[in-house]
């Protein structure tokens, strides 16, 4: 981490202008300078006894961590988590990953900004997509399930949020649409699994990867970052997806018991295993392909960013905590002449 100290002024930051650069942009040896989204803020404090500050900056291109030294006391009681901060330092590394070592740091008042520029978004018409939802939705062959998913997808309110939601908060589809991208990437799979397998309730899979995650447009806030709301953090989006699905249920007077307990176990074992989260695992056919879809498309979802992002001459990207490797990206090809010569 470094342990050379440089002066703070947290009240201000003095210089020459100089072009604000992304986060995806910024390399060892580079020195930043831009406004970035505090999405955390720690206090530690060495064996001597001396404190520091801890950070991860954001800004809608990725993010990138930083260390302070000096003038934590001025800092902590002005810059807190979720702010935005004019932030200027050194570009280095630390522990395979890049870190900005703060020289100086400024809260930056948000009414000059337009907070969704520091969000991450999908690049793709979101109403275009939530169409193609829809039409999935419309070709469900059993009348019930088609009526639940009519009777959910077509609720204003859900149809808002759900349009927007990102699926994860900065590990998979990360973004604001993601939630959108990631359900319709898993139909197509989902469909390819089922024609291999029609013994398989295609319905039924359809609807446990509509609504695998639909609990994330209440778990999942977006402000200045995507966070965790309230109820995301004492609830969870597995709970209050099938709290929402059930209600649902519940206004289709009729709706056989058996479909409700078979698709309702798909939504609370999608997460695989007891300890990832699920109550119970997939115990069915259709649970199972749900399950492993969605496990399939995050992870390869991740990782794809992940070797489109930094990376070293060597060809490895910067340490991934939440896999504990770094993933080879590949060297850029070497110059050469034309191999028709």
């Amino acid at each position: 981490m470094g342990t050379d100290r440089t002066p703070v002024a947290a009240s201000a930051i003095p210089g020459p202008a100089a072009l604000p650069v992304r986060i995806a942009d910024l390399v060892p040896g580079m020195h930043a300078r831009g406004v970035f989204v505090v999405k955390k803020k720690v206090c530690r404090e060495q064996a001597g006894g001396n404190r520091f500050l801890l950070f991860q900056f954001a800004d809608r291109s990725g993010q990138i961590n930083g260390v302070l030294w000096d003038g934590v006391d001025e800092v902590s009681n002005c810059i807190t988590t979720g702010d935005l901060a004019h932030v200027q330092g050194d570009v280095q590394t630390y522990q395979n990953a890049r870190q900005i070592k703060v020289q100086r740091i400024a809260p930056a008042e948000p009414g000059g900004f337009d907070l969704a520029d520091f969000l991450p978004t999908s690049a793709n018409d979101l109403d275009a997509l939530y169409g193609r939802l829809l039409a999935t939705v419309h070709a469900v062959g059993d009348p019930w399930l088609r009526r639940l998913y009519t009777s959910v997808f077509e609720d204003p309110e859900v149809a808002r949020r759900f349009k927007h939601a990102p699926a994860g908060k900065g590990w998979h589809h990360a973004y604001v649409g993601g939630l959108l991208e990631h359900v319709l990437s898993m139909l197509e799979i989902a469909a390819l699994i089922v024609r291999q397998h029609p013994e398989a309730d295609a319905d039924l899979v359809v609807g446990g990867v509509l609504m695998h995650d639909i609990g994330k447009i209440e778990e999942l806030v977006l402000r200045s970052h995507i966070e965790y709301s309230d109820a995301g953090r004492l609830v969870g989006h597995l709970v209050q997806g099938c709290l929402l699905v059930a209600r649902h249920m519940d206004r289709l007077e009729g709706f056989p018991p058996e479909t409700r307990m078979r698709l309702l176990h798909v939504l609370v074992s999608h997460h695989g295993a007891v300890e990832r989260g699920s109550p119970k695992p997939p115990m069915t056919l259709e649970a199972t392909i749900v399950h492993l879809v969605d496990h399939l498309d995050s992870q390869v979802d991740a990782v794809a960013r992940v070797v489109c992002g930094p990376r070293g001459e060597d060809g490895w990207t910067e340490h991934v905590k939440l896999q504990d490797r770094s993933f080879y990206a590949g060297r850029p090809p070497a110059r050469s002449g034309d191999p028709r010569d």
